[in-house]
């Protein structure tokens, strides 16, 4: 299948599908540990939750918000940024209650992904909108999570 066909049938599939038949075996295959959907009533923003080992033996804790619509710069349109934007802000600022460890933890990474476009210019509305402060490479004037802007292609 060529690219411009695999792009035709990620933009045919639903959120679920994104997530579940894509985005979690995709992460398995890149060895991200403990992959698993986090969506629902009590996600908090997080659609998908998983953890790595950095190169220093450290955990990394990292959350996705999936979704099948076009990353636009507007606030304002259902296929835009508001609903990213908050719940990228919640994964960042509400922590994740990890029912193994039986601990709380805090996302040090959050990646947006889109089956959708990722309009340009759309980085510069997340970089100038209040709640994060700063996106895609650089760390949120909140807290020390990593935000980036991804596109399924």
């Amino acid at each position: 299948m060529d690219p411009r066909q695999k792009l035709e049938v990620l933009a045919t599939l639903a959120e679920s599908d994104l997530r579940c038949d894509v985005i979690i075996p995709l992460l398995g295959r890149m060895d991200f540990s403990a992959v698993s959907e986090y969506h629902g009533s009590r996600e908090h923003g997080k659609n998908i939750v998983y953890f790595s080992i950095d190169k220093l033996g450290q955990l990394r804790y990292l959350a996705i918000v999936a979704k099948t619509a076009d990353f636009s710069g507007a606030m304002s349109s259902s296929g835009g940024l508001m609903e990213v934007l908050h719940q990228t802000e919640q994964c960042v600022n509400e922590e994740h209650h990890d029912l193994f460890g039986m601990r709380a933890l805090t996302m040090d990474e959050v990646w947006d992904i889109t089956s959708g476009r990722v309009v340009p210019g759309t980085a510069d509305t997340f970089v100038l909108s209040e709640p994060l402060g700063h996106v895609s490479g650089f760390a949120t004037a909140r807290s020390r999570a990593r935000i980036s802007l991804l596109q399924v292609a």
